[in-house]
């Protein structure tokens, strides 16, 4: 597996982000983000996919007009640029005599992304989502906070960015197909966390 830098002539990436705050009374409130992310590749000039596919010869290259191995990209998204995310959280607080307590669930979802330019299916990481929820017990004088937490309580699999790929080849050096190579979320996690304030 080799890095390989391409200087892009140009592309586009337009998007949009709107949250949202609902304070349904005055313990409970939701919170609603998405972001929307439309990237895309205008002009590849012609660039060969020296690690993948040299020969582009493999189903999705996009010769174009180029020759030899050469691909034009046109209208490829961006590496790990996924085009929709989207979070709900929600949150309520009781006041007890000593203080306060708040209980939070969050879950997230993010669209897929490819890792790479040359938008390919062993480029690809899947949409994935997650659950997390969150108490934190507050004393009156704010002095003392104890949270317990679980982070991906299902435990899903997630992916930070688009998959990379190498080659598999057989005993002969022949190529027989490729390997996917993902950037995992951690998976399910508890912890438990004090502070105190002097």
């Amino acid at each position: 597996m080799a890095t390989q830098f391409y200087n892009l002539p140009e592309s586009r990436t337009d998007g949009v982000e709107i949250e949202s705050i609902w304070q349904a009374t005055d313990a409970l409130q939701f919170n609603l983000s998405y972001g929307y992310n439309d990237s895309e590749i205008l002009n590849s000039g012609c660039i060969v996919d020296a690690t993948g596919d040299p020969t582009a010869t493999l189903i999705g290259a996009q010769r174009g007009s180029c020759t030899g191995g050469a691909q034009d990209l046109k209208g490829n998204k961006l590496p790990n640029a996924p085009q929709n995310k989207f979070a709900l959280n929600g949150n309520y607080t009781w006041q007890l005599g000593i203080g306060s307590l708040s209980l939070s669930a969050s879950w997230i979802w993010v669209d897929k992304q490819f890792g790479s330019i040359f938008n390919r299916p062993y480029t690809e990481a899947p949409s994935w989502d997650q659950t997390d929820a969150r108490a934190t017990l507050r004393t009156l004088d704010d002095h003392l906070t104890l949270i317990l937490y679980g982070k991906n309580l299902f435990d899903d699999v997630g992916y930070n960015l688009g998959a990379r790929a190498s080659k598999q080849t057989d005993f002969n050096g022949n190529p027989v197909g490729f390997i996917k190579n993902y950037d995992l979320t951690p998976p399910r996690l508890y912890g438990f966390e004090v502070q105190y304030k002097f």
